[in-house]
């Protein structure tokens, strides 16, 4: 499902229209009760600005090249990308708001969700921590997870990503409602999946009367598991070093972040985000990764082999060291974090 026919593009004009052209201007026709191959009739394909519903490029090229200008770049870059895009992003869904010291300052006066968090925990249960990557690609998503490649469409939840062709679209929303919805009990052959890997644990959400200082955060461990580190001020407020390596299948990446986290409140239950703090974070690596397509083991070397970065008043500090479309990412990376505001002095270090 990954690839169409050489020269042939996907796209989508408007939710519910789905079709694809070839360079003759030809569209296939589908019967939606059938399984056969698509009868092709005329067409005129649009251009891609007119997609409202997720983002479609012809090939993995394709979404690399726009990808590409939005690897590290700063929060107002992506807002501008996204405010051209049409959709609603999986970043700004997932947004909790605090990233600068007005939004920290307007949430400080509460322990609860605040930015679009609230929403996002009652309606997919998850939070940003669930999406162990960069904000790049996650500006590229829509606010269901959704991408697509060619005739495939891509939905990434937290533990899986779903693989449909685009006719099937409406059997996946059905079926994987939301952000943290497990795979059909059906088993339904329609619907691909594939597991999430990162090497960062899941840190679960708490009941609030067990998670504290003392006994520190509790994992959940999924495939590949590294190791993220944890330097705390009281009770309520930490900073949280992690090197990762996360595979989506269709997207694959690896990075090195440090941020400062307080604690919140949803229901009865806790759990940590990213919020701005005045001091200085920074961190430094060093790494041996290697990148090469899946099933294929990783030859060719990957990303910078060492470095270092620090930032006064921010939240987080992030550096992507290599990443890539239908591919998978080797090799480690050892990673030394610190911070120092008025709250802590303290630093800690991480292997992936």
């Amino acid at each position: 499902m990954a690839t169409v026919p050489s020269g042939r593009r996907a796209y989508v004009t408007q939710p519910g229209q789905k079709g694809l052209c070839d360079p003759d201007g030809i569209q296939p026709s589908y019967d939606y009760n059938r399984y056969d191959e698509p009868v092709y009739t005329k067409c005129d394909p649009p251009p891609l600005e007119l997609l409202t519903e997720r983002a479609v490029f012809s090939s993995g090229d394709e979404l690399m090249n726009q990808l590409a200008p939005r690897i590290d770049a700063p929060i107002e870059t992506l807002v501008a990308y996204e405010q051209q895009q049409g959709y609603p992003s999986l970043r700004a869904h997932l947004d909790g708001g605090e990233s600068t010291e007005e939004g920290a300052a307007a949430g400080a006066g509460s322990d609860g969700p605040t930015g679009n968090e609230a929403a996002t925990l009652e309606q997919d249960g998850v939070t940003r921590a669930d999406f162990p990557v960069g904000d790049a690609i996650l500006s590229l998503l829509n606010d269901r997870g959704e991408i697509q490649i060619a005739d495939t469409v891509y939905k990434v939840t937290r533990d899986n990503v779903y693989a449909v062709n685009v006719v099937d679209l409406p059997v996946l929303r059905q079926k994987v409602p939301s952000l943290s919805s497990p795979p059909p009990a059906d088993g339904d052959p329609r619907i691909a999946v594939t597991p999430v890997e990162t090497t960062v644990p899941r840190e679960s959400m708490e009941p609030l009367s067990s998670l504290t200082a003392t006994n520190g955060p509790r994992f959940h461990h999924i495939p590949g598991v590294g190791s993220v580190c944890e330097v705390y001020a009281g009770s309520s407020n930490r900073m949280r070093g992690t090197s990762y390596k996360t595979f989506w299948f269709f997207y694959t990446e690896a990075g090195v972040t440090t941020e400062w986290e307080r604690k919140k409140k949803f229901l009865w239950w806790s759990y940590w985000a990213s919020t701005y703090q005045p001091g200085t974070l920074s961190y430094s690596f060093t790494s041996t990764l290697t990148q090469g397509q899946i099933g294929l083991p990783g030859s060719n070397p990957a990303g910078p082999r060492s470095g270092s970065f620090s930032w006064t008043g921010t939240s987080r500090i992030h550096t992507t060291l290599a990443w890539g479309i239908f591919h998978r990412i080797l090799g480690e990376i050892h990673s030394h974090h610190s911070v120092s505001n008025s709250s802590v002095t303290g630093s800690c270090d991480t292997t992936a």
